[in-house]
C-alpha cells in the first residue's frame, strides 16, 4: 500500500508522481491491481470569511475569524508605498483559499480605494497549515504620504474556503502478456 498526505493540485496546473514499486523476485507478476483512493476536488462553491478592515499603524497584531488566524508580522511605510507582512494559518475543516490580488487599502478621509500591487495565483491551504503573505499597496505621494496616514487594509474576498468533495475510487488492472512484452 501507497500512502501519500493530501497533496494539493491547483485549479488548472497538473500534478504527476512516480511509484516505485520493490519487490524480491524482481517484481515478476503474472498480474496486479493499482488501487487509487483518496482524491477529491474542490467545489465550485466557496464560502467567503469577512474579515473586518485591519488598521495601519497596527494597534491589534492578530485577527481571528472563524477559518483563518491572521498574525501580523512586519510593516514598512515609505512615501507612495506600504509593505504589510502577515501569517495566516488556515484552520477550518476543508481547504482554504487566499486570494491576495482581493486585497485593498484605504486611506483615512479619502474616498479612494487601492489595490494590492502584488498579483500572485491562490494560495490552497489545506486545515493546520499556513504561509507568509505579503501585501504591497501603492498610493501616488500627492494623494497622501502613507508614512504618515492611518489606513484600513480591506480584505473583501481575500479569505475563503471550498468544500472537497470525494471522487470514486479508481482501479487500473495490469496484466503481463508476453507476447506484447519486451522482456
Amino acid at each position: 500500500m501507497i500512502t501519500n498526505p493530501k497533496i494539493i493540485v491547483n485549479p488548472n496546473s497538473e500534478f504527476s508522481d512516480v511509484l516505485l514499486i520493490k519487490r524480491r523476485n524482481k517484481f515478476i507478476e503474472k498480474a496486479f491491481v493499482l488501487n487509487i483512493k483518496g482524491l477529491h476536488f474542490l467545489s465550485n462553491k466557496k464560502e467567503v470569511d469577512y474579515i473586518d478592515k485591519f488598521r495601519i499603524p497596527v494597534i491589534d497584531k492578530t485577527i481571528n475569524s472563524k477559518m483563518f488566524d491572521i498574525e501580523f508580522l512586519s510593516l514598512k511605510r515609505e512615501p507612495g508605498l506600504t509593505s504589510v507582512y502577515v501569517f495566516c494559518k488556515y484552520i477550518g475543516n476543508d481547504v482554504g483559499v487566499i486570494q491576495s490580488n482581493k486585497t485593498l487599502i484605504k486611506a483615512s478621509g479619502k474616498d479612494i480605494i487601492y489595490p494590492n500591487r502584488i498579483k500572485e495565483k491562490p494560495i490552497y491551504l489545506t486545515k493546520g497549515k499556513g504561509v507568509k503573505v505579503k501585501f504591497e499597496f501603492c498610493i501616488p505621494i500627492k494623494v497622501i504620504d502613507m508614512r504618515y496616514t492611518t489606513m484600513y487594509i480591506l480584505w473583501k474576498n481575500t479569505f475563503s474556503q471550498f468544500r472537497l468533495i470525494d471522487l470514486p475510487n479508481e482501479q487500473i488492472f495490469f496484466k503481463y502478456e508476453k507476447s506484447e512484452t519486451l522482456y
